[in-house]
């Protein structure tokens, strides 16, 4: 078992696995639904990106440690903050202007249908419009122009749209 799979473990006890030296100890921290804002505060401050980038993607990491992390200036911390679906929207509008960060924009489930739209009209990367033809929120001319797409993923992807197939 790990640290994130104890539920009824003492805030003391996570508070002593900050200090050590592995960083995936630290980052196990993180995915464990018991820790207070004042023990995410301390991870956000650690200096190694693996830990930071844990952070950013966390469904428990609260909203003000992502704007705080947002500018980071490593990409992968970025990216997963980008995927990870408490991202406030407008951080989320913000990445989805630079096309480095369209496939994560793309997966993240908290993402608005007119961002994808936008995403779906901006590139032509098989791997994203996939992503996108699959997404339930998509509306249906989206969905129209992608499945006029040459590229058989796509057609596929559109195909197992839940608005197709119901």
């Amino acid at each position: 078992q790990t640290i994130s799979e104890y539920s009824d473990i003492d805030e003391r006890i996570l508070e002593e696995f900050l200090t050590d030296d592995n960083w995936f100890i630290r980052a196990s921290i993180i995915r464990n639904p018991k820790v207070s804002p004042e023990l995410f505060e301390k991870l956000s401050k650690d200096p190694d990106y693996d830990v930071l980038a844990t952070l950013a993607l966390s469904r428990y990491t609260p909203v003000y440690i992502l704007e705080k992390l947002r500018n980071h200036p490593n990409i992968k911390i970025q990216k997963n903050i980008a995927q990870n679906r408490n991202t406030p929207l407008e951080i989320i509008k913000n990445y989805s202007k630079i096309p480095q960060f369209h496939f994560d924009v793309s997966v993240n489930p908290s993402t608005p249908a007119e961002i994808l739209k936008k995403i779906s009209t901006d590139t032509d990367n098989v791997g994203i419009l996939s992503i996108i033809a699959k997404n339930q929120i998509i509306d249906l001319e989206t969905l129209t122009n992608l499945s006029n797409s040459k590229e058989i993923w796509i057609i596929l992807s559109v195909l197992k749209n839940p608005k197709i197939t119901k």
